[in-house]
């Protein structure tokens, strides 16, 4: 036991004890003037007197030290001094009872002693009573009357007085007995009563960290289903103060709702339930409340809630999320597919009437890529929003990814739908959109597929829908196409290509064509373009505009491309130093970050001079992404190699590139030389681009010259080279030898047919 709870034990027996002192008093002075009505005709009426005297003393003092003790203030009293007041007063009480029964016995008559001796045994009884929670104060009081009581039976003329004193001991042992057992008890109940109250105290302790510390908190109910004591947090939670929801009913709090209608009926049942998600409102927002609860055996209702308003707004949000574009808050892949193929579903065997629009926006790598990611942001929001404005309520709009949109409609008039749809599209995606105060110009292509066929599933469709669409783009953009079956030939024959042209990688069948260049004024060939060729074991040759777009989307143009430099390097080792080697870059070889190495480690490889190497390049290489690729353009010439635009005057900014790269040749597109000698335009045209290579100090080269007409002219207007068929009957002088002819000295740049490897050379 410890001292803490020793001195409640002590201070509660004070307590019960002095509660009882009022009672005592006023028995026991009845009981003295009862006593002394007894004794009275016996004379002595002095000392009668002052027993009564005494007796009403000592119970005004015990109801004294109750008055004092309860005015006096908490922790004012001594009650280890309180205990030994009482002790003491009970053992003044005993002696003056005890000495009153013995004067009693000795002049009293049988009759009247046995009235007093009663008396005696009731006041030893109520003492048991009285003092129960002091049980040394009992015997103190019992001591003194049971020696009185002795004393009287001893003095008295009873007939037995023997039996009266064996009774009497007897008696006494059992309410000293009864006493003793009686502060025992006293004693464990307020053992048991203090260990509750620590227990509740700890519990108490752990509810208030946990409603501290945790997001929860606690809630509790009457029978009535009435809310009784809210703590802080829950007030704190509801939005309330926690006198208005002092009673208030519990299910009021919460939104109509089915889970507010089980609530409900828990609550009349009072039954026990977990985690039951309920909506309120608070404070004008939405939020989630989740219960559990347990009926207690007074009828009350004790749970637990927790605020699950976060949690739902999350899951809401990746819901969200996994079915909707997080920028343009269209339905995304996923859920347009899976409507898609639910709406197939329930067209049955013979789907009709609905039809699938793939679309993408035209030049939007560029616009993207020249005006920054936020600005193509903003565009691909503007554009969903006027899909939305053009497409029907009933019409799902989606994008796919990047600027791919698709549009699922489902109609009885399909075809006719679609077409006015798409027709829509491509006008509206013409008319410039305003973002930021600029005007983007754009446009849209459309395949359409309809579900005509019963085996057409969701992938299917998207699969014609993209092949339609491939086909638009190839008719030239803004405009819409159909799926038709042998697009999808097509789409296997080109896959097959792209699966053999990975094979051509490793069985030596890309291979080089040279067409000479010629310089004009001396007539002489100056060096060759390589001209990609690929030769097909089955399909024979195939030319570069059948593979080359194939190789650029797969990325294979690459790898393509890493070995046209290294072939290109070896051939120059074999040719004379005055002669180059231009070579064709594509657009996706130039943004491929090994380039510069490998045009580095060819030159060191082979012992080249870097300005023999020349790297031809087209405008589309600045339309995909102009800050970086000039910048390793500048790094190529920085090397020493020599820079040329190819197909210059067919693009609408070349005068724009040529600002802003300073190129080391313009190469004049064969479409305009073919029309030299038919049309005053082509004429005028090549004329000015000769003058501006002439001004900016650039070599021109002219592409495609096929008749001594052409020749002629280019040579008076001043182009410095020129390539064509009317250079074929070179092409045999350009078969190197790898040793000088007899008698020729070393590096000689005499050349004899058939004294060498062919130049058209073959992967290896």
């Amino acid at each position: 036991m410890t001292m803490a709870l020793e001195a409640i034990i002590r201070r509660e027996r004070i307590e019960d004890c002095l509660g009882h002192a009022p009672r005592a008093a006023i028995g026991g002075i009845i009981n003295a003037a009862l006593g002394a009505v007894v004794m009275w005709h016996a004379g002595h009426h002095g000392l009668i007197g002052l027993w009564l005297i005494v007796i009403v003393a000592i119970a005004a003092l015990r109801v004294g030290l109750q008055v004092v003790r309860r005015r006096a203030a908490p922790g004012r009293r001594d009650d280890r001094v309180d205990a030994r007041l009482i002790h003491g007063l009970s053992l003044l009480n005993g002696i003056a009872w005890g000495g009153g029964i013995a004067l009693g016995g000795m002049v009293a008559s049988p009759g009247e002693f046995l009235t007093l001796a009663a008396l005696t045994g009731g006041m030893m009884g109520a003492a048991v009573l009285i003092n129960g929670s002091m049980a040394c104060a009992a015997l103190f009081y019992m001591g003194p009357v049971a020696i009185g009581g002795l004393i009287a039976w001893s003095s008295n003329r009873l007939d037995s007085p023997l039996a009266g004193l064996v009774l009497a001991a007897n008696y006494l042992l059992i309410l000293v007995r009864g006493a003793f057992e009686s502060e025992a008890q006293f004693i464990r109940r307020i053992e048991t009563r203090e260990d509750l109250r620590d227990s509740a105290q700890t519990v108490q302790l752990l509810l208030n960290e946990f409603e501290a510390q945790s997001s929860d908190w606690i809630w509790q109910l009457d029978p009535e289903a009435r809310i009784t004591s809210p703590s802080h947090r829950f007030a704190e939670a509801a939005g309330r103060a926690a006198t208005t929801l002092e009673g208030c009913e519990f299910v009021a709090l919460f939104d109509d709702s089915p889970a507010r209608a089980e609530l409900g009926d828990h609550l009349r049942r009072g039954r026990a339930f977990r985690d039951l998600s309920l909506p309120l409102t608070i404070g004008g927002a939405a939020h989630w409340w989740t219960l559990s609860a347990q009926p207690t055996p007074t009828g009350e209702l004790r749970g637990v809630a927790s605020d699950t308003t976060e949690q739902r707004r999350a899951e809401a949000r990746v819901n969200h999320l996994a079915n909707f574009d997080e920028l343009t808050e269209l339905a995304n892949r996923a859920h347009f597919n899976h409507h898609l193929d639910r709406a197939l579903g329930e067209q049955g065997e013979r789907p009709t009437g609905i039809a699938i629009l793939c679309l993408d926006l035209d030049r939007f790598k560029s616009i993207n890529d020249s005006l920054g990611h936020p600005i193509g942001d903003r565009l691909l929001c503007a554009a969903s929003r006027r899909l939305e404005e053009i497409v029907r309520g009933t019409d799902l709009v989606a994008r796919l990814g990047g600027d791919e949109f698709a549009i699922m409609i489902a109609d009885k008039a399909a075809r006719r739908t679609a077409d006015a749809v798409a027709g829509r599209i491509v006008e509206a995606m013409r008319n410039p959109f305003l973002i930021d105060g600029m005007q983007i110009m754009t446009g849209a292509s459309v395949g359409i597929a309809l579900a005509e066929q019963p085996d057409c599933d969701a992938a299917a469709m998207m699969k014609r829908a993209d092949l339609a669409l491939y086909r638009a783009k190839a008719l030239g953009r803004g405009c819409f196409a159909h799926f038709e079956p042998e697009m999808e030939s097509a789409a296997r024959e080109r896959r097959m290509l792209e699966i053999e042209l990975r094979s051509a990688l490793g069985a030596a069948e890309l291979a080089f064509d040279y067409q000479p260049i010629v310089d004009l004024a001396s007539n002489l060939t100056v060096g060759c373009e390589a001209l990609l060729r690929w030769h097909h074991p089955a399909r024979g040759l195939v030319m570069p505009n059948r593979f080359i777009p194939i190789a650029e989307e797969t990325g294979l143009i690459v790898q393509i491309g890493e070995w046209g430099i290294r072939e290109a390097g070896a051939m120059l080792a074999e040719l004379p130093p005055h002669l180059r080697i231009a070579v064709n870059l594509s657009p996706v070889q130039l943004q491929s970050a090994g380039l510069v190495t490998t045009v580095l480690h060819t030159i060191a490889t082979f012992g080249i001079e870097p300005h023999r190497l020349e790297l031809e390049i087209t405008e589309n290489v600045f339309l995909q992404d102009n800050i970086v690729n000039s910048k390793i353009l500048h790094r190529l010439r920085d090397i020493g190699v020599k820079i040329a635009l190819d197909d210059f005057g067919t693009g609408y900014s070349s005068l724009n590139y040529l600002r802003s790269f300073p190129f080391d040749k313009i190469k004049i597109d064969r479409c305009f030389i073919s029309e030299l000698t038919e049309r005053e335009e082509s004429r005028n045209i090549v004329r000015s681009i000769i003058g501006l290579s002439q001004s900016l100090g650039m070599i021109t080269t002219a592409e495609g010259v096929e008749h001594p007409g052409q020749l002629a002219w280019l040579k008076a207007e001043g182009c410095t080279e020129a390539q064509g068929f009317l250079f074929e009957s070179q092409r045999v002088a350009l078969q190197p030898r790898l040793r000088p002819a007899a008698g020729a000295p070393a590096g000689d740049a005499t050349w004899q047919a058939g004294a060498g490897p062919a130049i058209a050379r073959r992967i290896a």
